[in-house]
């Protein structure tokens, strides 16, 4: 490292001009070293040889510096905390991302800040939910899939990333955090790019797999219920295989106007008591091929079953739900559709996302397909963040998100304020 790197002449550190023409005060090597990072990385961007060597040096000069970067913990249900942690250093195979944003996911991880997630009274033993009193504490945790960052240290062994570029990823909501580069949760965003954009990956990644796991063909009909982030950009991707009509579903009305923009042929309220009926009138009085439940209520479930084609309309079930099923009554239309009385004779989860030797898709496909059509604007995703929440605030936007959902379309925290 030299003694003296360019741009540390003269700038602003606490309020107070150091440099040329300020105090004759000097200022300790690893503050200079400090504010000159941006300098030494764009220096280093060529070459990623003796990255963890620097970084080793760089965080030992820098010292209590290290405490001061945070992540965002649920200590309780309803209880956001900063903490304080240190900057993590890269081991082999490992990439040290700097994260610019994260979104908060209005629906599994709202349960998690509830406290509603089974997990707080279950463990999954051979792929099953059971009761246990030993049951490991689910809190405090780190929660969040929707992360953007940039490179800021390589590991040993990684040779496909460079210093300074962009990822979308999943890491949680940290100021710094650790990644492996080989997950399929990790790609790399054009120079172009709203950085923004790349909180979607993960949030797209749903919406295809609810698209690939109905097999919905092109000039088939679809209801949508739940008009949320995953249920647009699940509405953009029926318009773009050919799905007709397509039916947005949601109770409100800000919601329903971005439905149509997002190229929705129709759209209710779910709380029509003709519902069933407006929609076999838009489908040759049979019902949707699809009903898709995306808002993770179990009413909303059980009128998707009223409003699908019997006997070979398909629900798919795409939400988190919570608790016991109220309102869902497959003593009705579910159980008598085998007489043709009712509407759909199958519902399904998602599942094109789980690799397979013997499926055609799987999760890296998945995530592969939708960040191409991201990149290239054909899954649009501008216009569907409502509030940008400094990380410091945390708390406000979850509280935002849990009391007022109706103000807020997707929330995202800035990192780095």
């Amino acid at each position: 490292m030299p003694s003296k790197c360019p741009g540390t002449d003269e700038r602003m550190i606490g309020g107070r001009t150091i440099g040329r023409g300020a105090s004759k005060t000097p200022l300790p090597e690893r503050v200079v070293r400090y504010y000159s990072m941006k300098w030494f990385l764009r220096e280093k961007s060529q070459d990623n040889r003796g990255i963890v060597s620097w970084w080793e040096e760089l965080c030992g000069d820098l010292g209590e510096r290290r405490t001061i970067v945070y992540e965002v913990v649920f200590v309780e249900p309803r209880r956001v905390e900063i903490r304080e942690v240190p900057i993590p250093k890269p081991g082999p195979g490992e990439v040290l991302l700097k994260i610019l944003y994260s979104g908060i996911s209005h629906g599994t991880e709202m349960n998690w800040y509830r406290g509603t997630v089974p997990h707080r009274t279950k463990v999954i033993r051979d792929g099953l939910f059971v009761e246990e009193d030993t049951a490991p504490a689910s809190y405090p945790n780190v929660q969040g899939y929707e992360e953007v960052g940039d490179v800021v240290a390589i590991g040993e062994g990684v040779h496909t990333v460079k210093l300074g570029e962009r990822y979308a990823t999943v890491c949680g909501h940290r100021q710094y955090a650790l990644v492996d580069p080989t997950q399929a949760y990790f790609h790399r965003l054009p120079q172009n790019l709203d950085p923004k954009a790349g909180i979607f990956l993960a949030l797209g990644g749903v919406a295809f797999d609810a698209l690939l796991s109905a097999g919905i063909r092109l000039g088939e009909s679809a209801a949508i219920f739940g008009q949320g982030v995953v249920g647009l950009l699940l509405t953009h991707l029926c318009r773009l295989a050919g799905v007709r009509p397509i039916i947005g579903i949601d109770p409100l009305p800000s919601r329903l106007a971005e439905s149509l923009r997002a190229g929705a042929h129709h759209t209710l309220t779910p709380d029509r008591p003709d519902l069933a009926q407006v929609i076999r009138a838009w489908t040759r009085g049979k019902g949707v091929d699809v009903a898709f439940e995306m808002s993770g209520s179990y009413q909303a479930l059980h009128q998707a079953f009223r409003v699908t084609a019997n006997p070979f309309g398909t629900v798919v079930a795409g939400g988190f739900y919570q608790g016991e099923a109220k309102g869902l009554n497959l003593g009705e239309e579910f159980h008598h559709s085998t007489h043709k009385a009712g509407g759909a004779t199958r519902m399904i989860a998602l599942h094109e996302r789980i690799e397979s030797d013997t499926g055609p898709w799987g999760l890296r496909r998945v995530l592969e397909t939708v960040w191409r059509l991201i990149v290239e604007s054909a899954l649009p995703v501008e216009g569907l963040i409502t509030h940008v929440v400094p990380a410091t605030r945390a708390d406000e936007a979850f509280r935002l998100i849990d009391e007022h959902p109706e103000q807020c379309l997707k929330v995202i925290l800035d990192m780095q304020q």
